[in-house]
C-alpha cells in the first residue's frame, strides 16, 4: 500500500465542520491549521476588493519571504524587517513538525487544471519536497507532482535532482513523472537521505 502523500485542505465555519476527521477521511493524515493568526498564517495580506491586491500575489510574498534568507534581501528594514526576520525563523523551525500532514486554510481549493493560490502550499512543499525525494530515490514510492509549477520542475532540475519531466498524454497535464538523477541520489544520501 503506497503511503498517503499530503494535501492543502480548506478549513470551513459548516456547523459540524472537524479539521481533523475531515483531514482523516481524505487519506488517513492529521491537519495543521496554517491560517491566520497561527503562528503558520501568510502574514502579508490585504484588501483583495483592491484592484493592486490578489491572493496570487500575497501567495509570491510569502514564498519569497520564506526562500530568502533575510527580510532585508526583499526591500524590508528597520523593526519591520526584524519582525519578520523573527517570524520567518519561528516558521522554518516549524517545518519538520509539518512533514506528513495536511495543511488547512481559509483559500478556496483550486479547481482541475487551476494554480493553487495559497500560501499553505508553499509550506506543504517546503515541508515534504525532500522528504518524498529521499524516500523515491530509496525505491519506496514513485514520486508524482500534481500541479507542479514549470518553475518549482525548473527549480529541482537546476540543483541536478531531476533529469526528466514527462506527462502522460491520458492523464491532466498537471501530473508529471519525475525521474532522480545520479547527482540528486548522491545529494540526497551525502545529505542524511
Amino acid at each position: 500500500m503506497m503511503p498517503a502523500i499530503p494535501v492543502r485542505m480548506q478549513l470551513s465555519r459548516a456547523r459540524g465542520f472537524d479539521l481533523q476527521a475531515a483531514s482523516l477521511a481524505l487519506n488517513g493524515l492529521a491537519a495543521v491549521n496554517c491560517a491566520r493568526p497561527s503562528i503558520l498564517g501568510n502574514p502579508f495580506h490585504g484588501d483583495l476588493e483592491k484592484p493592486h491586491y490578489s491572493r496570487g500575489l500575497f501567495v509570491a510574498m510569502h514564498k519569497a519571504w520564506l526562500e530568502a534568507r533575510r527580510a532585508e534581501e526583499l526591500g524590508y528594514h528597520g523593526g519591520a524587517a526584524r519582525e519578520l526576520n523573527c517570524l520567518r525563523d519561528r516558521v522554518m523551525a516549524r517545518l519538520p513538525g509539518l512533514v506528513g500532514k495536511n495543511l488547512a486554510c481559509w483559500c478556496p481549493l483550486a479547481g482541475p487544471y487551476e494554480h493553487d493560490e495559497c500560501h499553505a502550499c508553499t509550506l506543504l512543499r517546503m515541508a515534504n519536497l525532500r522528504p518524498l525525494l529521499e524516500r523515491a530515490v530509496k525505491g519506496e514510492i514513485k514520486v508524482s507532482l500534481f500541479g507542479a509549477t514549470p518553475r518549482l520542475l525548473t527549480e529541482l532540475m537546476l540543483e541536478g535532482l531531476l533529469v526528466h519531466v514527462r506527462t502522460p498524454i491520458a492523464e491532466p497535464p498537471q501530473r508529471e513523472s519525475l525521474e532522480i538523477s545520479d547527482r540528486g541520489r548522491a545529494a540526497l544520501a551525502n545529505n542524511g537521505g
